[in-house]
Protein backbone atom coordinates (compact mmCIF):
# COMPACT_ATOMS: atom_id res chain seq x y z
CA UNK A 1 0.00 0.00 0.00
CA UNK A 2 1.25 3.48 -0.91
CA UNK A 3 0.91 6.78 0.92
CA UNK A 4 -1.36 8.01 -1.89
CA UNK A 5 -3.90 5.34 -0.91
CA UNK A 6 -4.43 7.11 2.43
CA UNK A 7 -4.99 10.61 1.06
CA UNK A 8 -8.48 11.93 1.57
CA UNK A 9 -11.19 12.39 4.16
CA UNK A 10 -12.12 9.49 6.41
CA UNK A 11 -15.32 9.50 8.50
CA UNK A 12 -15.19 7.89 11.95
CA UNK A 13 -17.32 4.77 12.45
CA UNK A 14 -16.01 3.46 15.79
CA UNK A 15 -13.37 4.30 18.38
CA UNK A 16 -12.59 1.89 21.20
CA UNK A 17 -9.86 0.69 23.52
CA UNK A 18 -9.48 -2.92 24.64
CA UNK A 19 -7.49 -4.13 27.66
CA UNK A 20 -5.65 -7.45 27.97
CA UNK A 21 -8.73 -9.12 29.49
CA UNK A 22 -10.84 -8.08 26.48
CA UNK A 23 -12.85 -5.38 28.26
CA UNK A 24 -13.78 -2.61 25.83
CA UNK A 25 -13.79 1.11 26.67
CA UNK A 26 -15.60 3.62 24.44
CA UNK A 27 -14.12 6.89 25.79
CA UNK A 28 -16.36 9.08 23.62
CA UNK A 29 -19.39 6.81 23.83
CA UNK A 30 -20.72 4.62 21.06
CA UNK A 31 -22.51 7.51 19.33
CA UNK A 32 -19.63 9.65 18.10
CA UNK A 33 -18.49 11.70 15.17
CA UNK A 34 -15.25 12.75 13.60
CA UNK A 35 -12.83 12.64 10.72
CA UNK A 36 -9.25 11.92 9.83
CA UNK A 37 -8.03 14.21 7.06
CA UNK A 38 -4.88 13.12 5.23
CA UNK A 39 -3.47 15.60 2.73
CA UNK A 40 -1.27 15.16 -0.32
CA UNK A 41 0.97 17.83 1.24
CA UNK A 42 1.88 15.43 4.05
CA UNK A 43 -0.38 16.47 6.94
CA UNK A 44 -2.77 14.38 9.00
CA UNK A 45 -5.50 15.82 11.25
CA UNK A 46 -7.53 13.58 13.54
CA UNK A 47 -10.63 15.07 15.19
CA UNK A 48 -13.02 12.80 17.11
CA UNK A 49 -15.78 13.78 19.53
CA UNK A 50 -18.70 12.42 21.44
CA UNK A 51 -21.88 12.47 19.37
CA UNK A 52 -23.94 14.22 22.02
CA UNK A 53 -21.73 16.85 23.59
CA UNK A 54 -22.51 18.79 26.69
CA UNK A 55 -23.32 22.44 26.04
CA UNK A 56 -22.05 25.46 27.94
CA UNK A 57 -24.58 27.58 29.79
CA UNK A 58 -23.57 30.65 27.73
CA UNK A 59 -22.79 31.12 24.02
CA UNK A 60 -19.28 32.45 24.63
CA UNK A 61 -16.63 30.57 22.66
CA UNK A 62 -13.97 31.35 25.27
CA UNK A 63 -16.33 31.22 28.25
CA UNK A 64 -17.65 28.41 30.34
CA UNK A 65 -16.76 27.57 33.88
CA UNK A 66 -13.98 25.14 34.80
CA UNK A 67 -16.32 22.14 34.92
CA UNK A 68 -17.82 22.94 31.49
CA UNK A 69 -14.37 23.35 29.92
CA UNK A 70 -13.08 20.12 31.52
CA UNK A 71 -16.12 18.18 30.31
CA UNK A 72 -15.77 19.62 26.79
CA UNK A 73 -12.10 18.62 26.66
CA UNK A 74 -12.90 15.09 27.85
CA UNK A 75 -15.36 14.70 24.97
CA UNK A 76 -12.74 15.30 22.24
CA UNK A 77 -9.63 13.63 20.86
CA UNK A 78 -7.80 15.86 18.42
CA UNK A 79 -4.27 16.12 17.08
CA UNK A 80 -2.50 17.00 13.84
CA UNK A 81 0.82 17.49 12.19
CA UNK A 82 3.04 16.32 9.38
CA UNK A 83 3.08 12.58 8.84
CA UNK A 84 5.22 9.86 7.32
CA UNK A 85 3.92 6.51 6.13
CA UNK A 86 6.14 3.47 5.65
CA UNK A 87 3.53 1.06 4.27
CA UNK A 88 2.61 -0.34 7.69
CA UNK A 89 2.48 2.55 10.15
CA UNK A 90 1.75 6.24 9.98
CA UNK A 91 3.86 8.49 12.23
CA UNK A 92 2.52 11.96 13.02
CA UNK A 93 4.77 14.64 14.51
CA UNK A 94 2.15 16.37 16.64
CA UNK A 95 1.93 20.15 16.20
CA UNK A 96 -1.40 20.58 18.00
CA UNK A 97 -3.40 18.39 20.32
CA UNK A 98 -6.15 18.67 22.89
CA UNK A 99 -3.81 16.58 25.07
CA UNK A 100 -0.81 18.90 25.52
CA UNK A 101 1.65 16.12 26.43
CA UNK A 102 1.57 14.91 22.80
CA UNK A 103 2.69 18.24 21.32
CA UNK A 104 6.17 17.85 19.85
CA UNK A 105 6.03 14.06 20.13
CA UNK A 106 5.39 11.42 17.50
CA UNK A 107 2.14 9.45 17.51
CA UNK A 108 2.38 6.12 15.69
CA UNK A 109 -0.63 4.19 14.38
CA UNK A 110 -0.64 0.85 12.65
CA UNK A 111 -2.58 1.09 9.39
CA UNK A 112 -4.93 -1.40 7.79
CA UNK A 113 -6.70 -0.42 4.58
CA UNK A 114 -9.30 -2.60 2.91
CA UNK A 115 -11.32 -0.97 0.13
CA UNK A 116 -12.95 2.11 1.62
CA UNK A 117 -12.28 1.10 5.24
CA UNK A 118 -9.28 2.46 7.14
CA UNK A 119 -8.34 1.07 10.55
CA UNK A 120 -5.82 2.88 12.75
CA UNK A 121 -4.49 1.06 15.83
CA UNK A 122 -2.13 2.12 18.56
CA UNK A 123 1.21 0.43 18.32
CA UNK A 124 0.87 -1.94 21.26
CA UNK A 125 -0.90 -1.18 24.53
CA UNK A 126 -0.76 2.36 25.92
CA UNK A 127 -2.07 3.91 29.13
CA UNK A 128 -5.65 5.03 28.54
CA UNK A 129 -8.03 5.71 31.42
CA UNK A 130 -5.53 4.35 33.97
CA UNK A 131 -5.24 0.93 32.26
CA UNK A 132 -3.04 -0.45 29.52
CA UNK A 133 -5.24 -0.71 26.44
CA UNK A 134 -4.93 -1.01 22.70
CA UNK A 135 -6.86 1.58 20.72
CA UNK A 136 -8.60 1.17 17.40
CA UNK A 137 -10.39 3.66 15.17
CA UNK A 138 -12.42 2.37 12.24
CA UNK A 139 -13.14 4.88 9.47
CA UNK A 140 -14.71 4.89 6.01
CA UNK A 141 -13.81 7.07 3.06
CA UNK A 142 -16.09 10.11 3.04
Amino acid sequence: MKSEDLIGTWRLQSFAFTDEAGAVLHPLGEQLTGFVLISAEGYLALNFMAGERSRFADDDLFGGNAAERARATAEVVSFAGPYEYDGAVVSVTVEYSVYPNWIGRIQVREVELSGDTLILRTEGAKMFGGTLRRGEARLIRA
